[in-house]
């Protein structure tokens, strides 16, 4: 199957003995004690290609006040529409609302792109314990996280061929939920030798609205410095996903794509 390295929950570095249960696959990065206990990861640490995310202690108080008219893409998908991913997933279908997609909202105010995202449950305070059915061990889901790609040059022999849903991707936008921590944004772009794993530029997102208890986030990115990576007046191929990882009570991997929901590929006329 295609890869889902942007949307691998990987905490960022936070300057502390890395204990993460998560597998740090970022260049340069380094190796991580898989055996951590949950209870570590939230107390010491704040998806994937590198992203670090936005940190902030809680949203910004920076929503514009005509952000409905701002928001001018409507990219829907049903509830209830998650799929076994072809690869990491398990046996049978196990629905995990919380990593639903329902809709996904974009419009740009130069230079800020703004993202809105809503899912078909509101967004778990702490790891959420998935109980053992039949020869699956009991498991913990600590997040989930979606990204929006685009072939924003409409060139499909141009940029990244690792969303299966899109193909030339120049640059995606990443949320990344951890439970019990406040919501990450960032961005990737300029994927070397076409690999979506080795972007050559990032940047961060912020988080604006939304976190536990709710099911919708609100995220900004300043796009000073993406170049030609994003560019405006062009109808684009556009695609997404969300997905959510499993872990045993060892803080072992189980499933990567234990939830796993695409949404169909559309375009979007960047204003």
């Amino acid at each position: 199957m295609a890869s889902r390295q942007p949307t691998r929950l990987i905490p960022p570095s936070s300057g502390l003995a890395p204990r993460s249960i998560w597998a740090w696959r970022s260049a340069g990065a380094t190796g991580l004690e898989p055996g951590a206990c949950l209870l570590l990861l939230v107390l010491l640490l704040a998806a994937c290609g590198g992203g670090g995310g936005s940190s902030d202690q809680s949203p910004q108080p920076r929503v514009p006040t005509d952000i409905e008219q701002i928001l001018t893409l409507k990219y829907l998908d049903p509830a209830g529409d998650q799929v076994l991913a072809p690869a990491d997933a398990p046996p049978f279908l196990i629905p995990y609302a919380p990593a639903d997609i329902t809709k996904i909202e974009a419009g740009l105010r130069w230079p800020t792109l703004y993202m809105r995202v809503t899912w078909a449950a509101p967004i778990p305070a702490q790891p959420v314990a998935i109980p053992a059915q039949g020869l699956l061990p009991a498991m913990t889901v600590p997040g989930h996280g979606m990204s929006l790609v685009l072939n924003s040059d409409n060139d499909a022999t141009t940029g990244s061929n690792g969303a299966e849903m899109v193909a030339g991707v120049d640059i995606f936008f990443g949320v990344k939920v951890y439970y019990g921590l406040p919501v990450g944004a960032y961005a990737n772009f300029d994927f070397a030798n076409g690999d979506i794993h080795l972007n050559r530029g990032h940047i961060e997102g912020t988080l604006l609205d939304g976190g536990a208890g709710s099911p919708t986030v609100l995220v900004a990115f300043d796009l000073t410095n993406t170049g030609t990576f994003f560019r405006r007046g062009l109808t684009v191929p556009i695609g997404a996903w969300s997905e959510a990882e499993s872990y045993d009570g060892n803080g072992k991997l189980v499933f990567h794509h234990f939830a796993y929901d695409p949404v169909a590929a559309s375009s979007w006329t960047i204003p």
